[in-house]
């Protein structure tokens, strides 16, 4: 008798549940909703995805420096780095994934075609925690520029 129950149990779990459950909100994706849209992932959030995935088993650390040595605002480049067997390894994104690669390289007119020149190394807690300022910072300013248009919208109509 035991048996049968468990076999019903496990039949209503396996059949029932998945029928009942709503898969839209486990697959739904997309890049924009209701006219607001995702900013594109760019080197700081791979950086930060590569060494919290490295993190687990090495040493991580942040490279931060300038495409061929050109300084200009928003030109700086960051690349994480793990800590293999007492050398420096470079990490790349490769698709969803994070692996080890070759250091970044930048083609004009960013740069020279040659890798980009590191000033500074960070920790991890300290990269992360710089961004975490710096995304808020950057969000009031989104927010504010949202507001400037809608403004701008009310006067027009």
């Amino acid at each position: 008798m035991r048996r049968i129950s468990v076999f019903f149990l496990l039949l209503a779990v396996l059949v029932i549940v998945p029928v009942t459950t709503s898969t839209k909100e486990i697959t739904w994706s997309a890049p924009s909703y209701n006219g607001m849209t995702m900013p594109n992932a760019v080197c700081r959030h791979e950086t930060i995805f590569c060494a919290f995935v490295a993190i687990e088993r090495y040493d991580v650390r942040i490279a931060y420096g300038w495409p061929s040595g050109v300084k200009d605002l928003g030109g700086a480049h960051v690349q994480a780095q793990a800590k293999v067997n007492g050398e420096w390894l470079w990490l790349k994104m490769r698709g969803q994934e994070c692996e080890f690669g070759n250091q970044d390289f930048f083609d004009p007119p960013l740069g020279t075609g040659e890798p980009f020149l590191v000033t500074d190394y960070f920790t991890l807690d300290y990269f992360v925690e710089g961004m975490y300022y710096w995304a808020e910072e950057d969000r009031l300013e989104w927010e504010i520029q949202k507001l400037k248009e809608e403004l701008q919208q009310e006067k027009g109509k």
